[in-house]
């Protein structure tokens, strides 16, 4: 005896959903919604913000409190109500605020800058500040 087929989805708005076999696959409700393609990319929303992620390479979220994401072996960073900062793994650096901003590059210039005044070196050509 075969099974009988299962119920069609039905999305919070009534609507009827379906599903690819194989194929991408979610879920929606009143706290947000989630899917994922298999083997590729996945996420999540909501009241509380978003993220998501695709294998081996970016990922990221955002909410009200701000956003940050990174790529990896590459670039990642922050940014929100206080600021924002990133960083090129083995590259520039930096950070900026309401307090002021910070540079590095590895093997080159650094510096700052604020209310407090500037500062900052240059290798074998000295520093100010």
């Amino acid at each position: 005896m075969t099974q009988p087929p299962p119920p069609p989805c039905v999305a919070v708005d009534g609507t009827v959903c379906a599903a690819v076999p194989g194929g991408p696959g979610g879920v929606a409700g009143p706290g947000g919604a989630t899917g994922a393609v298999p083997g590729g990319p996945g996420g999540v929303a909501g009241p509380g913000g978003a993220g998501g992620v695709i294998p081996g390479g970016p990922a990221g979220t955002a909410g009200p409190d701000g956003a940050g994401g990174v790529i990896p072996g590459g670039p990642g960073g922050v940014a929100g109500p206080g600021g924002a900062g990133g960083a090129i793994p083995g590259g520039p650096a930096g950070t900026a605020g309401p307090g002021g901003v910070t540079g590095t590059i590895p093997g080159g210039p650094s510096g700052s800058a604020g209310p407090g005044g500037v500062e900052g070196c240059i290798p074998a050509l000295g520093c100010i500040g």
